[in-house]
């Protein structure tokens, strides 16, 4: 091999030194050494450099699409973009990393590095995906920085290459929260549309707007209602409700509810979305039973200033399909709030089928005592879908103020009353004392206790009244009732309730009223008594005794004597005691002969009367049925007598026989006697 020398050589070190071409006869295009040598003219050889190729350089731009960004702590992430401008030769990258700043990865957001690629001819965006954290919510702001670094050697790092990223904390009360205002809404199908409210909470600070959509339940869009999707927007500093309607269809009535949900979504601006983001709208149907009538219980109410507070009712009638709710509130009149009373809002619910009343109190204040009345109102309002309010809707209030002159208390003038079952009827008396300013009443009513109304007394209620300046005793009577005669005593309860107009119920309130039976109590002696004879001696009469009791209607069955006077002395029946004495009636415990009588023929009457043993003419006769020893009596009906002693004559220590004789037909009418005795 022969080793080149001379011109060739200086020639190719120069080319290599100006990163020329390779030059014919420099060791061949291939770069190695030729095997054979070459001949290389000098003038072939070209002094001054070819010019650079298009294809070995760039001028392309790496760059950030904005200096600064902003995002949500609750949105989770945020895309940063990153653009290669103008050329799209060659292929290149460029670094990227974040920076603390306020904002610290690992507990704000997620620390993120990396290198983004473009081929040659690519052009396209490249994005930086940032994880956002709200594990640790915060209010105001926080901030970080995006960095791009080290271009390859083809690129240039533009501007921005660098960008400040704010975070907008959670708990931040900047923008404010969105929500549904009510998270559930009922509506009748044929209402025709349900308004939905958006409610902007816990800041208002620049503009923000919130999509929302329905979504198909047991409600179906286009049957039951129709679809409906939009967006609802607050200004800056706007923190009122907003609202919108989605249309209810009644085209196909059905019965029963259906259901369909509306929903919030892509809040803008910085501003969250709570966790009221869905309400359920229910649909009533229109072949379903009415919800019902809200109204309060009275059109009136009083109240005395000293009573602490008022409790105020209001009822559901109508129906009670569905759930229902009605809003109350009170309004100022003479009386005023926060000096006579404490305002109260609020809102009674009733659930599906509950139509029990529902009650709220409004306390009255005796901080600032008063004279005369002041007046306040309550009210009824915004019934929930289906419901209707009637009238009361509304209610005034009367504060009887504690500095007036005294109303007075009202109570019964006995705390206990006695009544005999004969005595017709029973008088209780109400009296007021202790003041008579202005008009006044008191209701008062009866209660059963071992006496029962209807059987053993007619039971009374009402109300008594007295005029300003009155105090004289009010009195109202109880009819006593001896249609059913018992023994021993009975008791019911007479009370006072409701005093009105300031006056104060007094003691007594409430007192036991006792009725004494006309019937033989427990000192009794019984000649016949529930089919037992208990009386000794001469009996020979004219009757049929049947031992059974009287409770039977059979004219066959419920008596002890069956008598049919045959004679006019035949007739005393039955005669009883013989000849053996029975008792001596100057010692004797028994002023009181008893027997119950039923007739069977119309106006039957009998006479009663006593027989001195051995004695011709008779004792003294009397007419039980006259209506001073009890009823008249009546075909069929079984009615207590009782006669005292001292009107038959007897006395002493004789002997004595009791008689008692039909007076209606000669003796040829059969009557009934039953439980004869004496007390």
């Amino acid at each position: 091999m022969t080793r080149m020398t001379g011109p060739a050589t200086v020639l190719c070190a120069l080319a290599i030194l100006t990163s020329a071409l390779a030059l014919t006869g420099c060791g061949g295009t291939s770069g190695s050494a030729s095997s054979s040598p070459q001949t290389v003219t000098q003038t072939a050889v070209s002094q001054t450099p070819p010019a650079a190729s298009a294809a070995t350089t760039s001028n392309d731009t790496v760059h950030l699409s904005a200096s600064s960004y902003a995002v949500a702590q609750s949105t989770g992430s945020l895309t940063v973009t990153v653009s290669r401008t103008p050329g799209a030769a060659t292929p290149i990258t460029i670094d990227y990393d974040t920076a603390d700043g306020t904002a610290m990865a690992g507990t704000d957001y997620t620390g993120t590095t990396g290198t983004l690629q473009w081929a040659a001819n690519d052009s396209t965006d490249k994005s930086i995906t940032i994880p956002i954290s709200a594990a640790v919510a915060f209010s105001g702001a926080k901030a970080f920085d995006i960095v791009l670094s080290n271009p390859s050697a083809s690129a240039t790092l533009g501007s921005p290459g660098s960008a400040s990223i704010a975070i907008s904390g959670a708990a931040s009360a900047g923008v404010g929260t969105l929500g549904m205002a009510d998270p559930t809404l009922t509506v009748q199908q044929s209402s025709k549309s349900v308004t939905v409210s958006v409610n902007r909470s816990g800041g208002a600070v620049g503009p923000t707007t919130v999509a929302y959509t329905t979504t198909d339940g047991t409600a179906v869009a286009g049957t039951d209602y129709t679809k409906t999707a939009g967006v609802v927007a607050w200004a800056d500093g706007d923190s009122a409700a907003k609202s919108f309607a989605v249309p209810i269809s009644n085209a196909k009535p059905f019965s029963g509810d259906k259901t369909f949900q509306v929903s919030l979504s892509n809040a803008t601006s910085g501003a969250m979305i709570g966790n009221s983001d869905t309400a359920t709208v229910t649909i009533l149907g229109s072949s379903s039973g009415a919800v019902g009538t809200l109204q309060l219980s009275a059109a009136n109410y009083s109240v005395a200033q000293g009573s602490g507070s008022l409790t105020i009712t209001a009822n559901r009638t109508g129906g009670s399909n569905g759930a229902a709710s009605v809003a109350y509130s009170t309004k100022n009149g003479s009386a005023v709030a926060g000096t006579d009373f404490t305002a109260a809002s609020g809102t009674l619910k009733w659930a599906d089928g509950d139509t029990a009343a529902k009650t709220f109190s409004v306390a009255v204040s005796n901080a600032t005592p008063f004279t005369g009345s002041r007046t306040f109102s309550v009210s009824l309002s915004s019934p929930s879908a289906g419901a209707t309010v009637s009238n009361p809707a509304s209610a005034t209030v009367a504060i009887s103020g504690s500095a007036s002159a005294p109303v007075g208390s009202l109570q019964l003038a006995a705390s206990s009353y006695a009544v005999s079952q004969g005595g017709g009827s029973l008088t209780v008396s109400v009296s007021r004392t202790g003041g008579s300013n202005g008009a006044t009443s008191i209701a008062y009513s009866t209660t059963n206790g071992t006496a029962v109304a209807g059987t053993d007394f007619t039971g009374a209620s009402g109300t008594l009244q007295w005029a300003s300046g009155e105090t004289a005793n009010k009195s109202f009577s109880i009819a006593i009732s001896n249609a059913q005669p018992f023994s021993g005593s009975r008791s019911f309860t007479v009370k006072l309730s409701s005093p009105g107009s300031g006056a104060a119920l007094g003691t007594p309130g409430q007192a036991l009223a006792t009725i004494t039976g006309d019937a033989a109590s427990g000192s009794t002696f019984w000649v016949y008594h529930n089919g037992t004879f208990n009386w000794g001696g001469d009996y020979s009469f004219v009757a049929t005794a049947n031992y059974k009791d009287m409770s039977g209607a059979s004219l066959s069955g419920s008596y002890d004597i069956a008598v049919t006077v045959t004679s006019a002395y035949g007739g005393f029946l039955p005669f009883a005691g013989g000849l053996v004495p029975l008792w001596n009636f100057d010692s004797s415990p028994y002023s009181y002969l008893t027997f119950a009588f039923k007739p069977t023929v119309a106006n039957q009457s009998a006479q009663v009367f006593f027989v001195k043993v051995g004695d011709i003419p008779v004792g003294v006769v009397v007419n039980p049925f006259s209506g001073q020893y009890g009823p008249k009596p009546q075909v069929g009906v079984w009615s207590t007598y009782k006669i005292p002693l001292s009107d038959l004559g007897v006395k002493g220590t004789s002997i004595y026989k009791f008689a008692i004789q039909d007076q209606t037909g000669l003796g040829h009418n059969v009557f009934y006697v039953d439980n004869i005795g004496f007390n």
